[in-house]
């Protein structure tokens, strides 16, 4: 990748405004975002045969959000709003092959993104006891995916490599779903909560699945704490991925982790934690990290997250 200088900036504005003495709101608000991507091909990367492209772009994104409080302890919301993101210079411009049999392309017509999406829900509850539930349904324009392509026998594959990873546009994309989320406060020093995220993607143009979208996934936490010190476990649970763009790509298998960590403060501004992690030792991939990569690699087991394992680490404020 050639040295490049980005430069990106935004200003926004927003104003609440209130009616039936503040049990309703309406928040309209406007984001300006630009963008400039400038590469300085110097003398190594051209004679390596690299070649570079420059980027520029601007968008205006809109917002809308309206929020009823229904009750002392109870407020829906809805919201519109638009989105911009421009790729970035890896995305853009990067390239990389690996003794490994695998590599990296650019893609010089990589193009920015775009969103319009909705998201609708409640708040309920309050600081001792609550939850929360948000449904959302984004359309993307030239939606940036990272892409696999099967090599030898598709275009655009580097010589001598199994698969050639590129960042690509889909002219349409849908992602849709939905995330819960619950506290409890036991005691003063005893707490819980859990959290739930699901969401769907689909590639518009072909109705096959987006390889970045996460599988069903579920938090649970049970924390206890003092003045000085504390400690929470964790209990954490992430559905198999099934839903794969290649009927011939890995397909992660679920898992379910717990971790026990804990923190004391001996003194003001210094923080030591740590904690045990993956006390099960569950052998687990990262649905992420396994995207593209076909179920017969032999390099899979490679790919796996660590297994049981302890860490220690100190923070202090100066």
């Amino acid at each position: 990748m050639p040295k490049t200088q980005t430069t990106q900036w935004g200003v926004y504005t927003q104003n609440e405004l209130a009616f039936a003495g503040g049990a309703f709101t309406l928040t309209p608000g406007l984001r300006y975002d630009a963008y400039r991507l400038n590469p300085e091909v110097d003398k190594p990367f051209s004679n390596g045969g690299g070649k570079a492209v420059a980027l520029e772009d601007s968008a205006l994104s809109p917002k809308l959000t309206a929020a009823w409080k229904v009750a002392e302890a109870a407020t829906l919301f809805a919201q519109y709003s638009e989105g911009f993101r421009a790729p970035n210079a890896l995305e853009l411009n990067g390239s990389y092959k690996s003794p490994m049999g695998y590599a990296a392309i650019a893609n010089p017509d990589l193009k920015p993104e775009t969103s319009k999406g909705i998201e609708f829900g409640g708040r309920f509850g309050d600081r001792e006891l609550g939850f929360s539930v948000t449904g959302f349904d984004n359309r993307y324009d030239d939606f940036i995916e990272q892409t696999s392509l099967k090599c030898p026998g598709t275009i655009g594959c580097v010589p001598g490599t199994s698969v050639t990873y590129q960042y690509q546009n889909i002219s349409e994309a849908r992602i849709y779903g939905a995330e819960a989320r619950a506290h409890w406060q036991l005691t003063p020093s005893w707490s819980s909560w859990v959290n739930v995220a699901w969401a769907v993607g689909r590639n518009e143009t072909n109705d096959q699945a987006l390889g970045s979208v996460a599988p069903l996934k579920g938090v649970m936490g049970l924390a206890y704490s003092q003045q000085n010190w504390g400690s929470q476990l964790l209990f954490t649970a992430v559905d198999g991925q099934d839903d794969v763009p290649k009927s011939s790509d890995f397909q992660a298998p679920g898992y379910g982790l717990v971790d026990l960590t804990v923190w004391f403060s001996p003194m003001k501004d210094l923080k030591i934690s740590g904690g045990i992690f993956n006390i099960t030792d569950r052998k687990y991939w990262i649905d992420s990290d396994v995207r593209g990569v076909a179920a017969t690699d032999p390099t899979l087991d490679r790919l796996t997250q660590t297994g049981r394992n302890a860490r220690i680490a100190a923070n202090w404020k100066f």
